[in-house]
């Protein structure tokens, strides 16, 4: 399989069933050996405006009554997500920072 079949796929399986972030399917697929430009070219294929409806998705799919900001932004960096989609995802299920 080349390079480039292994990215898309990857994006499209971040994408699925356990969502994760950007971030964290570049790490996999540098870690892989997959070629810097395959990598670029399919997390270019994810919507930026996508990456934050998915964080959020994953954290209310995994949310838990007495759950804090706290622990749910330790879920979505885990997840792989950089901090102004954690921000904005915690913002959206929890409210504005006070």
């Amino acid at each position: 399989m080349d390079d480039a079949r292994v990215a898309d796929r990857a994006v499209e399986a971040a994408q699925g069933k356990r969502v994760k972030g950007r971030l964290l399917v570049e790490h996999e697929l540098k870690v892989r050996g997959v070629e810097e430009s395959a990598v670029e070219d399919a997390l270019g294929a994810i919507p930026s405006g996508s990456e934050a409806d998915r964080a959020e998705s994953a954290l209310r799919k995994r949310l838990k009554p007495g759950d804090t900001r706290q622990k749910s932004a330790g879920f979505l960096v885990r997840r792989g997500f950089d901090e102004d989609t954690v921000q904005e995802a915690i913002e959206r299920v929890f409210g504005p920072w006070e």
